[in-house]
């Protein structure tokens, strides 16, 4: 009985998967929906979306991806069943593309709320992410020369706490605050305070 069942339920994996090549290959708007879905998912690695965000995106693609494939199914058999005009068969029709149109908005809604705000400022998170390692060691030194002015006025037990908590306020400074070194002086003193 299970060697009967094996070969049956390939079958059916391969009729699924024949399924979608066909859709693929003989509807635009599939390889329309399927090539954007790639670039939003290829987006998603490259920002570094958080787990949930991923899911929403992914869930809102599969959303589209399925419609798009019901409407197809939808149209195949009322061509099938009425090969004349029929209102009904138009109203079916229609109905099936609306469900496409609405998966395809709620997609478009969910991609800009995951993606809007990584996606305005490109330059500034490549300038960021480029200029940490350029000006990390020159960064490190500016702090190590605000300390070392402020540690003739402390005692001999307070200069190794003093240390610990400047290396500490590198590691923890935002990368975009490494560029500004003054404003970051607020943070150095408020984290020095806590960490003496």
């Amino acid at each position: 009985m299970a060697d009967r069942r094996a070969p049956a339920v390939l079958r059916s994996f391969n009729y699924a998967f024949e399924g979608v090549i066909h859709v693929l290959r003989t509807q635009r708007n599939m390889r329309i929906h399927f090539a954007i879905a790639a670039a939003v998912l290829v987006l998603a690695f490259i920002y570094d979306v958080t787990r949930l965000e991923l899911i929403a995106l992914m869930i809102s693609i599969a959303f589209v991806l399925i419609a798009e494939m019901v409407n197809t199914a939808v149209e195949a058999t009322i061509d099938l069943s009425t090969p004349s005009f029929d209102p009904l068969a138009k109203i079916a029709k229609d109905i099936a593309a609306g469900a496409v149109l609405i998966a395809a908005a709620n997609a478009v809604a969910v991609g800009y709320l995951v993606l809007a705000d990584r996606l305005a400022r490109p330059s500034t998170r490549l300038v960021n992410s480029l200029g940490d390692s350029v000006c990390r060691p020159a960064y490190r030194e500016r702090i190590r020369e605000h300390f070392a002015s402020r540690e003739a006025e402390l005692c001999g037990d307070c200069k190794e706490r003093n240390h610990n908590a400047r290396e500490l306020i590198y590691e923890n400074t935002p990368h975009g605050a490494r560029f500004n070194f003054l404003n970051c002086i607020a943070t150095v003193e408020k984290l020095t305070l806590a960490h003496l």
